[in-house]
């Protein structure tokens, strides 16, 4: 990621594309949202050659705690992508963006997990253009209404397990609402359709272009996200013991940081590399994903790495992030952000190059890991924003709120960007962004070559200098930072009954310096025996030297 803007602006709040329309949902069920305005639909166009046919022709999304597949028919220019050309939007179910396609053909949308009361609009049909709309729980159909909202260009719906509504031969504008029907399907529904035909049809008449559009998706959606994931028993630090962070400089290591004092300790480091970037640390199982910074083609790079803390090695976690279905477009994996949350790996990709006149978007994936392997499984879209004026700096999930932290030296500048992972809404805050790091506590920090509490409402504490006490000396501005992280440590060797408060043992962090005997133990906890000798992470000493009464020195 690149270096954060200094330049302080006022705050200013802007809640953007959230769509109000509220459906009753049963229990267990939560209203989710696909919002097309903080997401990006591929199409040839815009993305060229940085996305393939097949990654057009099947799109997958994060909807809610689930995923949804949008899979067409269209090819080549008749795939407008998400855009805001269509304004008919009064009385409808959408706001702001939402996905064009031109001509005849088929659109599906598919659950992992059924949901309730859909709801959507379809966008500019006239001309004697055709919609019929069917939907499935599994196999079994599913009723589907149709209600036009105003004006003669639309026919009467016909309601049912395949509804439809046909177009008369007049025209309907692109700002107009004569031309738009709003959905509801009660359900239970796994998957929807639509199939247009007779575009451009009927009384001498051609359509304008043959375009129509397709509103945001809302519905009832069950499971919500862990309100403490960052809580986990073996990350919680002992009693005393600072809150840690991870985090890197202008540089190849990773260090932990104490957010209170400001002091970073070193860990490893990257060998070969100029700079690690994009942290992800998965506190359950001590694993720390992050990429490579600095090649001489960062187009060529898609390789995600990872360094397992029990094991203290990296390896490669996956080699091309393009066989995930995920495209990197100039940058590669390189200069980017990324978030371990949820049993998930969330990765930002930049959209193109900073501050450009692209139309891209810069994108966060959330890729699944195999508990069993540990290997990446899927990969679905979850939040997408304009790269014309936005930089990652980094992002944090906690709950279901992402926290983007956007370094933009664009007209918009340094901003901090709340995105509901439910609903689809977004929040901007300007103010100094740097990059995002969490402790166990669940305290957000802003990191540069200082670091501040993040207040999560666009304020932020005072600033203390960060400094290194162990290892390379801190350089310039945080590179990336990451959650919460405890590190291994060095327990006593007498029985646990001597340590009856798991959260308060006899125990120090680790100093090569500090030892007795020839071995340093490094634990995640203390041993649970009841006797001592069965610690082998330790030795003590065979015997103890006699300090004799003529001695000045004892060692």
């Amino acid at each position: 990621m690149k270096k954060p803007s200094l330049l302080f602006v006022s705050v200013l709040t802007l809640l953007a594309g959230y769509n109000k329309t509220i459906a009753q949902c049963p229990t267990g069920y939560t209203q989710a949202q696909l919002n097309w305005d903080n997401l990006s639909f591929f199409n040839s166009g815009i993305y060229g050659t940085g996305v393939s046919t097949a990654a057009i022709t099947t799109q997958n999304f994060a909807f809610g705690t689930q995923k949804l597949t949008i899979n067409h028919s269209y090819t080549g220019t008749a795939v407008g992508g998400d855009n805001t050309t269509n304004t008919g939007e009064t009385g409808s179910y959408g706001t702001g963006a939402d996905i064009q396609f031109t001509g005849d053909g088929t659109v599906t949308f598919t659950f992992l997990n059924a949901v309730q009361n859909v709801k959507f609009s379809v966008y500019d049909i006239d001309v004697s253009q055709k919609v019929t709309i069917t939907a499935l729980n599994g196999a079994t159909a599913q009723s589907v209404t149709i209600a036009k909202i105003s004006g003669t260009v639309l026919g009467t719906p016909v309601n049912g397990t395949s509804a439809s509504v046909t177009a008369t031969s007049s025209a309907s504008a692109d700002n107009s609402t004569d031309g738009t029907i709003n959905v509801d399907i009660a359900g239970p529904v796994t998957s929807f359709k639509l199939t247009i035909s007779n575009t451009g049809v009927g009384s001498g008449k051609v359509k304008e272009d043959g375009s129509f559009w397709i509103s945001d998706i809302t519905a009832c959606s069950s499971g919500s996200f862990p309100t403490n994931y960052q809580k986990t028993g073996l990350n919680q630090p002992f009693t005393g013991q600072p809150d840690y962070f991870l985090t890197t400089p202008d540089n190849n290591s990773a260090y932990m940081l104490d957010p209170a004092t400001g002091k970073a300790y070193q860990l490893f480091t990257e060998t070969g590399a100029t700079y690690i970037n994009s942290f992800a640390y998965d506190p359950y199982h001590h694993i720390l994903y992050y990429v490579v910074d600095g090649s001489t083609s960062a187009s060529t790079n898609k390789k995600i790495r990872k360094y397992d803390y029990n094991t203290e090695t990296s390896s490669d976690f996956v080699a091309d992030i393009t066989t995930l279905g995920i495209p990197t477009f100039d940058q590669g994996v390189e200069s980017a952000a990324a978030s371990y949350f949820d049993g998930a790996l969330y990765l930002g990709i930049e959209g193109g190059i900073p501050n450009s006149s692209s139309n891209r978007k810069s994108i966060v994936w959330r890729i699944n890991i195999d508990a069993t392997t540990g290997n990446p499984s899927s990969a679905y879209q979850v939040y997408g924003v304009p790269s014309n004026n936005h930089d990652w700096g980094d992002f944090m999930i906690k709950g279901d709120t992402l926290y983007d932290f956007n370094t933009s030296t664009a007209s918009s500048g340094s901003q901090i960007k709340h995105f509901n992972l439910v609903n689809g809404s977004l929040v901007n805050y300007s103010t100094t962004a740097g990059q995002s790091g969490m402790t166990w506590a669940g305290d957000l920090y802003a990191v540069r070559n200082v670091v501040e509490k993040y207040n999560q409402n666009g304020t932020k504490g005072t600033a203390v200098t960060i400094t290194t006490a162990k290892g390379t000396a801190w350089v310039g501005n945080a590179g990336d930072a990451s959650g919460p992280f405890h590190p291994k440590a060095d327990f006593g060797d007498a029985p646990a009954t001597y340590d009856p408060d798991p959260l308060a043992p006899a125990v120090h962090e680790i100093d090569s310096t500090l030892i007795i005997g020839t071995k340093v133990g490094k634990q995640w906890k203390k041993n649970v025996s009841s006797t001592a000798s069965a610690d082998t992470t330790d030795d003590g000493l065979t015997y103890v030297r006699i300090l004799s009464l003529s001695s000045t020195s004892y060692s």
